[in-house]
């Protein structure tokens, strides 16, 4: 399936399990990315992410190494780091910039859905598997009309087993410690695995 998000292992200890995030544009998927590479944490991709299932785990790959951001939130969170800017998005190669933290693939192990906070405080509920199905379905609309796409609905009903959560995103995570902290509180306990 190609997965509109991104998808983040924020954990050391844990460095193959990750979390697919997943929003409408603009949500800061891709801010949340970099913030949390900054921090530390590995990612396959920030807006793009094909996702299958390989034995019994959803395994994502990156579909592109390019990453974007707006100018100012380039600035803000890349600083003085090299990047170059096409219309109204600032990019930069996501193999280039984390070399340690680009991975070739990763096990999602819960979903994200992202969207900006009334707050500077991030804000987390959790999501039924129902409401987890719909919300991913209506962010990947191609599945309702491309009769090639029904294999990936398999995909889908995996993902919204998987522990999901709602993420108001606050300016705290602009803070790699933070961002990565946030990201690994959802991740199952290995048990559950």
């Amino acid at each position: 399936m190609d997965a509109h998000g991104a998808v983040i292992a924020p954990y050391p200890a844990r460095p193959d399990d990750a979390i697919f995030v997943t929003g409408l544009s603009g949500a800061g998927k891709s801010t949340l990315a970099m913030t949390s590479a900054l921090g530390g944490a590995r990612f396959v991709a920030d807006d793009s992410a094909a996702i299958g299932l390989v034995g019994a785990n959803l395994v994502s790959w990156p579909r592109r190494s390019s990453m974007s951001l707006t100018p100012d939130m380039a600035r803000r969170v890349l600083r003085d780091r090299p990047r170059e800017t096409y219309g109204d998005k600032d990019f930069v190669d996501g193999r280039d910039l984390f070399p340690t933290q680009f991975a070739s693939s990763l096990t999602v192990r819960a979903v994200a859905f992202l969207e900006r906070g009334p707050s500077q405080d991030t804000q987390v509920s959790p999501v039924p598997p129902s409401l987890a199905y719909r919300q991913l379905l209506m962010g990947h609309p191609i599945l309702a009309v491309d009769r090639g796409a029904r294999h990936c609905f398999d995909v889908v009903r995996r993902l919204a087993a998987l522990p999901s959560y709602r993420v108001a995103g606050g300016t705290d995570l602009l803070e790699p410690a933070k961002a990565c902290s946030t990201l690994s509180a959802l991740l199952p306990s290995t048990e559950a695995k």
